[in-house]
């Protein structure tokens, strides 16, 4: 069952951890809506077996979200 989760991160330096254990306990379908240090919204969708996306419209999010791929990539190992 799909579901969506809004969530507010004061502390931009502490983002790419917070996203990745957000990520990993999402179910499978959600939607995690994130407002970060007040300027920075992220959505992330978990996929159904495949992982999961991330958009952003926050110029400067680029190199965190490398990041944060980084991060999971090596969760994975």
């Amino acid at each position: 069952m799909a579901q969506e989760s809004n969530y507010f991160i004061s502390e931009t330096d502490e983002l790419v951890p917070v996203l990745v254990m957000l990520i990993q306990g999402a179910p499978p379908g959600s939607t995690l809506n994130i407002q970060a240090g007040g300027d920075i919204f992220i959505t992330v969708t978990k996929e159904e077996n495949v992982g999961f996306t991330v958009s952003t419209s926050h110029p400067g999010v680029q190199q965190l979200l490398e990041r944060l791929g980084q991060a999971i990539r090596q969760m994975r190992t």
